[in-house]
């Protein structure tokens, strides 16, 4: 069984880019807005909806919030807030991947490979923030929109990223 050398490329970029994603994921403690989102998160865990003890619904980004209250379910941490993130940030690398494949032969692996080393998405997947979520949802929209027109219907899940885009980032 022959695997391609472009398949071994890709899996050993996305595990590079899990590497610098993952290592020391929890040692910096949680940024302010990063523990925003992180109690948002543990309420859905508590109360089942993003409701802080003061009263206050925090009903921004309710799809990213119940996704990482999912992992802090599996233990409450830095590390398990940020962990939702390196995985938009993984998956966002595998659609570049996607996306450069359809410019040419070796731009799939070319845009991987930037998209797992570039300081920006690297910080971003480090983050307890929707802001990885956003940009695969939105780059997602685009890419399914524009392969609707091979197949009518990617136009519903081109949809359904928007949604989420939107849900995400309103602006």
């Amino acid at each position: 069984m022959k695997i391609r050398l472009e398949i071994v490329f890709l899996i050993l970029i996305l595990l590079f880019g899990l590497f610098i994603r993952v290592y020391d994921l929890g040692a910096a403690p949680l940024w302010i807005d990063e523990a925003t989102s992180a109690m948002a998160s543990k309420m859905i865990l508590e109360k089942g909806v993003p409701v802080f003890d003061s009263g206050y619904a925090f009903d921004r980004a309710n799809i990213f919030h119940y996704m990482q209250a999912g992992i802090m379910g599996f233990g409450i941490s830095d590390f398990s807030a940020r962990f939702i993130s390196v995985i938009f940030g993984l998956l966002t690398i595998l659609l570049g991947y996607f996306i450069g494949k359809e410019y040419s032969k070796s731009g799939g692996i070319i845009v991987a490979l930037f998209l797992s080393v570039f300081y920006l998405e690297v910080i971003f997947s480090r983050q307890a923030r929707m802001y990885q979520l956003f940009q695969l949802m939105f780059f997602l929209s685009l890419y399914l929109l524009y392969k609707s027109r091979e197949k009518d219907w990617l136009i519903y899940p081109a949809l359904v990223s928007l949604y989420i885009t939107i849900d995400t980032q309103i602006a």
